[in-house]
Parts: C-alpha cells; structure tokens; sequence
C-alpha cells in the first residue's frame, strides 16, 4: 500500500507542474539518473513551490494530495503526513539517493557492503 501511494503521488506531481515545470523520469531510473534529474533547477523550483498559492487560495501541496485521494470527502492526517513526505523526499534536491547496498549472509548475519556505481545501476 505505501509504495502504491507513493506511486500516486509521485504521479500526482507530474499532472499538476506539468512537463513545462517538471522534467519526468521514469520511476525505476538508477540512483545516479535520479540524482541528476535532481540537480535540474525545475527539480529545485517544483520542490520551493510545494507550499505556495497555486489556484483558488490552495497550495500545490494541497492539489496533489485532493488528486491522489480525490474520491474521499476527508483526508485522515496519516495519509496527510505520509504523501507530504514523499512529496517532499522526492523534490528536495539536497536528499540525493545513496548506492545500493548489497546484503551478504556470514554466519548467519547480513552485512551491508557498498556497491560500485555500475554495479548500484544494473
């Protein structure tokens, strides 16, 4: 259910900037396409907008989250708090994603080992 909902809102923020505010990517990119998709000024631009006046008195924020939840009449604060933070994580240019890490199993115990950048985008 969370990943479907970030899913929604991620989509829900591509309707409402549009293609002219907000490059699209392609939820599945690595790590490194994503960071440079970040680094794009519209990235930067749609991340300080989030909270500003768009249409009749309603924020961007509060546009994306009618549009994700449009068929209910209230939207429960859970639901508030969780599609603000993905919104936000997923614009804010300065939370950029880490390489992958790779689990390995020794006696019993996962250790995390850092992957290259080739391997982080296979």
């Amino acid at each position: 259910m969370r990943g479907e909902i970030a899913s929604w809102i991620k989509s829900a923020i591509f309707e409402i900037f549009g293609e002219s505010q907000l490059s699209r990517i392609d939820f599945q990119s690595s790590p490194v396409e994503i960071n440079s998709w970040k680094s794009d000024q519209r990235v930067e631009d749609a991340y300080h907008k989030l909270f500003k006046v768009f249409s009749d008195n309603c924020t961007y924020m509060k546009i994306i989250l009618d549009r994700v939840w449009r068929s209910k009449k209230k939207i429960s604060n859970i639901y508030i708090v969780w599609g603000v933070a993905i919104a936000q994580l997923f614009l804010n240019p300065k939370q950029k994603l880490q390489k992958k890490l790779l689990l390995k199993s020794e006696d019993g115990e996962l250790e995390a080992e850092p992957t290259t950048e080739e391997e982080s985008e296979e």
